[in-house]
């Protein structure tokens, strides 16, 4: 029976041995959240920079190029290391005893004993260890998805600074022209003595500001495409966005009721580590009760040259610590944890209410400049052209309509990428796009 006992635990340990010593692969499990696929992007693509580049091709550019991506991997492999470690048994320890050695008597020890113990753990901790292990793998995978949400975010927005830029130059570009047109009307009048050559030099002034204004409007533009194309690692800006700014408006009838944000990375992260949180306590309670330790040798008794086997058990005595300490350590930190999901999802809550009553301003903006603002400053900026060209208007009121009209253009353009930005941090905050993207 000793003999089957003995021969049983060294099985078992180096059962125990060789799962310690054997290699697991970590694999990278990084998914992008949802609102890149909803972007038409897919994680391992690298689109190549063309003339135009559409919202798509610049999120994937970003996402394929910037070194957050590393980061979030490397997150998540460190996790993964974790939750491996977490489910190794303790280490069998291995005991060598020589006794009476260098006695008077006689130059050989008594006895000398060799012998193995293996812990074995009980109550459930090695499970309730990988629970939590699991939960924080969880939450960190959530969490890894924070800067990408964070790169789509600033991706979006340098996408519709520089769509709103390029808009800019289109609309300066037709100032100028009309500036030409009206110094054109204007040098008629004067070669015809009908209106005195200080209107003229007025006429060329315009022209000559709306051909600085333009060279203004182009530098930004190329700065801001700069700044996007910075966010993939490049410092080309001979590219054009391609894209509405349109794309971005959101329905006046939405409200902060549809933005489900359970799939907000932040929050979702806080729930796995309430989910730890419950582990970490069935784990300390675990940890106040012993565990039993087997252990089992081979004695040699030199002066009669017998051989003898062993067997023991240890348990220790759950006397003065049951490890009450780390059990109300674990209860406080359950609380903190579930004090801090209930404040974050306040927060989050009053941060897209806030952002939706903005876009919604916005939208209601842009709306009454393009339908009730716009269309008469545009047909009274063409009355007044046509009555100057005839002679019943005088040329400042020509300039009047002209500044009024570039000035709502430009409110407009202001209107519709400040929307595009409140839109684009909501979208951050709930993990989804508001609208689907035009290919």
């Amino acid at each position: 029976m000793k003999k089957l006992t003995f021969a049983f635990l060294i099985l078992e340990i180096f059962a125990c041995f060789a799962v310690a010593t054997a290699e697991t692969q970590l694999k990278d499990t990084l998914g992008l959240p949802g609102i890149f696929g909803e972007s038409g992007v897919m994680l391992g693509t690298n689109p190549a920079i063309d003339s135009a580049i559409s919202i798509s091709d610049a999120l994937g550019l970003a996402i394929s190029r910037n070194p957050l991506v590393g980061a979030a991997r490397a997150k998540i492999i460190a996790a993964q290391g974790r939750l491996q470690q977490s489910g190794y048994r303790p280490n069998p320890e291995f005991s060598a005893e020589v006794e009476d050695f260098g006695r008077s008597e006689k130059s050989a020890p008594a006895q000398t004993t060799l012998g193995i113990e293996q812990p074995f753990e009980l109550f459930g901790k090695r499970g309730a260890r990988r629970a939590v292990a699991e939960a924080e793998l969880s939450a960190e995978r959530y969490l890894a998805q924070l800067p990408l949400l964070e790169l789509y975010q600033a991706t979006t927005i340098a996408f519709v600074s520089a769509l709103g830029a390029e808009a800019d130059v289109s609309l300066t570009r037709q100032r100028l022209d009309l500036s030409r047109k009206i110094e054109e009307a204007v040098g008629t009048k004067v070669a015809d003595g009908a209106v005195p050559k200080a209107e003229l030099l007025r006429a060329q002034s315009t022209t000559k500001l709306a051909e600085i204004e333009l060279s203004t409007a182009e530098a930004t533009a190329a700065q801001q495409r700069l700044a996007l194309a910075s966010l993939w690692g490049s410092a080309e800006s001979g590219f054009h966005v391609d894209g509405s700014l349109d794309d971005w408006l959101i329905s006046d009838s939405i409200s902060s009721r549809e933005l489900q944000i359970e799939d907000n990375p932040e929050l979702a992260s806080l729930r796995e580590q309430v989910r730890a949180k419950n582990a970490e306590i069935r784990l300390a309670k675990a940890t106040g009760k012993p565990d039993v330790s087997l252990g089992a040798g081979y004695r040699r008794l030199h002066d009669d040259g017998s051989n003898a086997f062993l067997v023991w058990a240890a348990i220790p005595l759950p006397l003065f610590n049951r490890n009450q300490g780390g059990i109300a350590e674990a209860v406080a930190r359950l609380s903190q944890s579930e004090a801090e999901l209930a404040s974050t999802r306040q927060r989050i809550e009053g941060e897209i209410s806030q952002l939706l009553v903005l876009a919604k301003a916005q939208q209601k903006q842009v709306s009454v400049l393009r339908e009730q603002v716009i269309p008469p400053a545009q047909e009274a900026m063409e009355e007044i052209d046509f009555a100057y060209r005839l002679g019943s208007q005088p040329y400042i009121n020509v300039l009047d309509a002209q500044r009024t009209l570039s000035e709502l253009q430009s409110l407009l353009i202001d209107a519709l990428v400040a929307g595009a930005r409140a839109t684009t941090e909501i979208e951050q905050l709930i993990g989804h796009r508001l609208n689907p993207v035009r290919r």
